[in-house]
């Protein structure tokens, strides 16, 4: 916050508990880069040198929505620790998901079929 303030030449007191919480309650789906977006934007829309809630809340609201790809490629990066998956589409790891699955318990269908038959049908 304050290598941002510095370069915004702001003075800044720091932030609120309650700033801190919104921050705490936030995924950061997009790191650091993200966190340094929302430190900045509240920086520049505050209105005193002291970051509150309602700023860094107004900050993440203006977030972009997450990329549903990005989080299913971070997921799968993480556990076969490669990064075979950057780059790569939603609907191609869907498609890739949906093989590894059917090789590893078998045709999804037969197995909904399975199941259905057994009365153990899965909820919606």
């Amino acid at each position: 916050m304050d290598r941002v303030a510095r370069e915004l030449d702001l003075e800044v007191e720091g932030m609120t508990a309650g700033a801190l919480r919104s921050l705490e309650r936030h995924s950061w789906p997009g790191n650091v880069r993200e966190l340094e977006n929302v430190i900045r934007r509240s920086l520049a829309l505050g209105t005193s040198g002291l970051l509150d809630a309602e700023t860094i809340e107004r900050s993440l609201k203006e977030l972009p929505p997450p990329d549903p790809a990005r989080g299913l490629q971070r997921a799968l990066q993480e556990w076969v620790g490669s990064e075979g998956c950057e780059g790569v589409g939603i609907d191609t790891l869907r498609t890739r998901l949906g093989a590894f699955l059917d090789a590893a318990l078998g045709d999804r269908a037969d197995l909904a079929r399975k199941r259905s038959a057994k009365g153990n049908a899965r909820p919606n």
